[in-house]
């Protein structure tokens, strides 16, 4: 009896985990870029984020996996960081050749 529980319990546990990642899947746009005075600046023209269920993702060129726990976005092909904010957009914030930039991107409606 006690192995079903705990049977049950990881059953549980994995299914909340995918829960979590599942919820940043999707495709991302660009809403605005920010870095030195371009603040705010459009950023339309900019490739789509797009965060797959197995978490690879594919961004313009770049492909690679991604990982978000405890709120924090991550990738292994950039050194990036992302968060949602209470608006639901996701900021993800970077340092590209000494400058830092802030894009916040709105999730696409499929």
């Amino acid at each position: 009896m006690r192995g079903l529980i705990m049977l049950m319990c990881l059953v549980a546990s994995i299914l909340a985990m995918s829960q979590v990642g599942g919820s940043m899947t999707g495709t991302w746009a660009c809403l605005s870029m920010s870095t030195g005075p371009y603040t705010g600046r459009s950023c339309h023209l900019e490739p789509w984020l797009r965060l797959n269920a197995d978490h690879s993702y594919e961004w313009g060129r770049e492909k690679g996996i991604w990982d978000y726990t405890k709120g924090v976005l991550s990738f292994s092909a950039r050194k990036a960081k992302g968060r949602v904010n209470i608006d639901d957009r996701l900021l993800v914030e970077y340092d590209l050749n000494g400058k830092h930039y802030v894009l916040t991107l709105f999730r696409r409606r499929q």
